[in-house]
């Protein structure tokens, strides 16, 4: 073995331990951090009318669908920047935050123009129409830093950054909430719940664009711009997409079925969260890695370390599906209960959407982002058409099936679409559909455990566990 070969080994196997430390922190950190989330829901589902609850969701899912169009989705391109802009990265991030900061006050401007015709047509409160544009940018700078700091393995600020984004506004609004909920009327809890929240969330925001701007000191360089638009726009589709894929079932149920239904819709996805969590993290750890490997040529090494990470999802997935009834009690109490229902679906999805991620991870490093775009379209399109028939003739139940079925059907439509380019050899895909049936189907199934005493169901997935540990 030369001298060259032992030294890329060496650099391969520090890298390697680098990322996977990096990798650990940033997974455990998240999981925490989105866990203060997680179980602060039980407080907001108990203070909160469900009526309440369901309109402060609504208008979340309004802030994920409605971002990613008015900041281009620029911040898609930080990942990939760093492989195209190593030494003036820094540069390149400050260039493409002034970018953001000057869509959002475009954007505020036409908001107030248009001020009633935009609090209708979303339903917003006054509190709501300010806070939006605000917190919009602010979400959108938090990401970029963020970013950057899974990028260059940087754990250690990362873990700051998700803890000052989640504990400082969970821990004022519940005060807020605690406080008035005797005196205030539905309107004012909803107000209280929504300044308490963001308002933390917006002061971050200002603390990382002043880190941005001192790192980078680069305001307006219009190749970084040109470069960041046109990796960027055509992931707009794909983001909205997403979010309409997650969102337009508690949308569409508000306006076809009520406020309560919606509400105990989006208590269901609140328990899915809990998959959205692990998978979301898993895919920020290891998307530096992922594309240090694909830069580098080592394809196999890729389906090992992703095949051990899907199976695990899919074990989680199962594991909280028998649980249901038991999360959805903690989480919202008896008035929630129907939503348990909805899980089997929903969960499986969560398997789908992670499946997901790793071809736009792929369509990402290829520069084939066009790809995300049409395959975000054309399930989003399959998954609202779906909604507006099936809602409407089965109930609003039909949404978590729905879900499930667009999920699995980006899947596909990524494939399609990606394998011109890398080939179709190189993706398992008739090993991996099969595996996504097979979980939906255990999932379904699972959900008649629900007729028997839990430690049935204690012990069956105690086996289960104890067998996929030895195998």
């Amino acid at each position: 073995m030369s001298v060259q070969q032992i030294r890329k080994e060496e650099s391969d196997k520090q890298y390697n331990q680098k990322a996977l430390k990096s990798g650990f922190w940033y997974v455990f950190s998240e999981i925490l951090v989105r866990g203060v989330s997680f179980f602060a829901t039980p407080i907001y589902t108990r203070i909160l009318p469900t009526a309440v609850f369901g309109n402060v969701r609504i208008f979340e899912s309004w802030i994920l669908i409605l971002v990613p169009i008015i900041s281009l989705s620029l911040y898609n391109s930080v990942e990939r920047a760093k492989l195209d802009f190593r030494e003036k990265y820094d540069a390149y991030i400050s260039s493409i935050v002034t970018l953001t900061l000057i869509l959002f006050a475009s954007i505020t401007l036409v908001f107030v123009i248009w001020k009633d015709t935009i609090k209708e047509c979303f339903s917003f409160s006054e509190s709501m129409f300010w806070i939006f544009p605000m917190y919009g940018c602010a979400f959108v700078c938090i990401l970029c830093m963020q970013k950057r700091e899974r990028q260059m393995l940087n754990y250690k600020s990362n873990i700051l950054i998700s803890f000052l984004s989640v504990l400082p506004s969970v821990i004022l609004s519940i005060t807020f909430l605690m406080l008035w909920k005797e005196k205030a009327t539905d309107s004012m809890l909803t107000d209280i719940r929504i300044l308490g929240f963001y308002i933390p969330l917006i002061l971050l925001g200002v603390g990382v664009i002043v880190i941005i701007f001192l790192r980078g000191r680069t305001f307006v360089n219009l190749s970084y711009w040109r470069y960041g638009v046109a990796y960027s726009m055509p992931l707009i589709i794909y983001a909205v997409s997403v979010q309409v894929l997650y969102q337009s079932d508690k949308i569409m149920i508000q306006r076809m079925r009520g406020d309560a239904l919606a509400g105990i819709y989006s208590l269901a996805t609140t328990v899915v969260y809990i998959i959205d969590i692990l998978s979301n993290a898993l895919h920020g750890a290891w998307t530096p890695w992922l594309f240090e490997k694909l830069n580098r040529g080592e394809i196999k090494e890729v389906w090992r370390v992703w095949w051990i990470l899907l199976i695990g999802m899919a074990v989680l997935s199962w594991g909280i599906v028998l649980f249901a009834p038991e999360a959805v009690w903690f989480l919202g109490g008896p008035k929630y209960k129907d939503a348990k229902w909805l899980l089997g679906s929903m969960l499986s999805a969560g398997v789908f959407q992670f499946v997901m991620l790793l071809f736009v991870a792929l369509e990402k490093f290829y520069k084939k982002t066009r790809y995300s775009g049409w395959a975000g379209l054309i399930s989003a399109g399959i998954n609202i058409s779906l909604n507006g028939i099936c809602i409407y003739k089965f109930g609003y139940r039909a949404a978590a099936y729905t879900t499930a079925f667009s999920y699995l059907a980006a899947v596909v439509i990524h494939y399609l679409l990606i394998r011109r380019y890398m080939g179709k050899g190189n993706i398992p895909m008739n090993k991996m559909l099969l595996f996504c049936l097979g979980i939906w189907v255990v999932n379904m199934f699972s959900m008649f455990s629900y007729y028997a005493p839990i430690y049935i169901r204690i012990c069956g997935i105690s086996l289960l566990l104890l067998f996929f540990c030895f195998f």
